[in-house]
């Protein structure tokens, strides 16, 4: 889809983004599955201030963030 930053506006952009994995910068690794999931820091941190102290604070985490108990398609639907 060669419009998808003129088309939808910025929520749009964004989830296509997420959706085909366009500079993601932040990958976790979710469930007893350990299912790989990629996002975006900046939607995060925006939202949320526990994704902020994980992700941006002086504690923050580097590498894939393990996120055991919750299941993937859930955690999907936080991200969306």
């Amino acid at each position: 889809h060669a419009d998808w930053q003129a088309d939808g506006g910025v929520l749009g952009s964004n989830r296509y983004m997420l959706d085909n994995q366009v500079d993601c910068d932040v990958t976790f690794c979710v469930g007893k599955q350990k299912q790989i999931i990629s996002a975006h820091k900046y939607v995060l941190v925006s939202r949320s201030s526990v994704f902020y102290a994980m992700l941006r604070g002086p504690l923050q985490e580097t590498g894939p963030i393990d996120v055991p108990d919750i299941e993937p398609d859930v955690f999907q639907q936080l991200l969306t």
